[in-house]
């Protein structure tokens, strides 16, 4: 009998390790996007952004999502004093998200969390100075991922929209960027 056991628990083992790598997979991908301010036209005229993502998933009702996103603008105020104002954002998050596993396409929402760096630099008349703050929030992310079946390649855009508290002072913003994604 305690033979007939171990023989049960080394096919479940055996087993288990042979489905398990059709049950987890990982991707890299980078993206391409912008970032915008949506409660000020004025301090925040859209940024470009680039950014990284890890996806990871190992079971079949969430993904999780690591990505660092960094956001720049150059432009020129002033009036009649030339003034070159840059501003950057950093944003490193951890999403975790639902997959609606269609044919080619697969749409994902889920929620994260993620920590904020807000920083610029004026330049005028020959001076520079600058800073920054640093903060964390809430976001929610929507998107859709297109995958060919067996192609180790797949494309996907999303949208996010993050609530930073930065030293008290709260920021909502959202970005839009779409990405390449290598699963291994």
């Amino acid at each position: 009998m305690k033979k007939n056991k171990n023989a049960q628990k080394l096919i479940m083992m055996f087993l288990i390790l042979l489905v398990l790598p059709t049950m987890v997979s990982a991707g890299l991908g980078a993206k391409f996007g912008f970032s915008k301010d949506t409660q000020s036209d004025t301090f925040n005229k859209g940024m470009t952004m680039i950014g990284a993502d890890y996806r990871f998933s190992a079971m079949p009702m969430v993904d999780l999502i690591g990505t660092v996103e960094y956001s720049w603008k150059k432009y020129e105020a002033g009036g009649g004093i030339p003034v070159s104002v840059t501003r950057h954002f950093f944003t490193a998050n951890a999403s975790v998200v639902k997959p609606f596993n269609m044919s080619l396409l697969k749409p994902y929402a889920g929620f994260g969390y993620g920590f904020h760096v807000l920083g610029g630099s004026v330049e005028a008349l020959g001076f520079t100075g600058g800073g920054a703050i640093t903060g964390s929030g809430f976001h929610i992310i929507g998107g859709l991922k297109v995958s060919p079946p067996a192609a180790p390649i797949s494309v996907y855009g999303e949208y996010r929209h993050y609530w930073t508290k930065f030293s008290g002072v709260s920021m909502r913003y959202f970005s839009l960027a779409a990405g390449v994604m290598l699963g291994f």
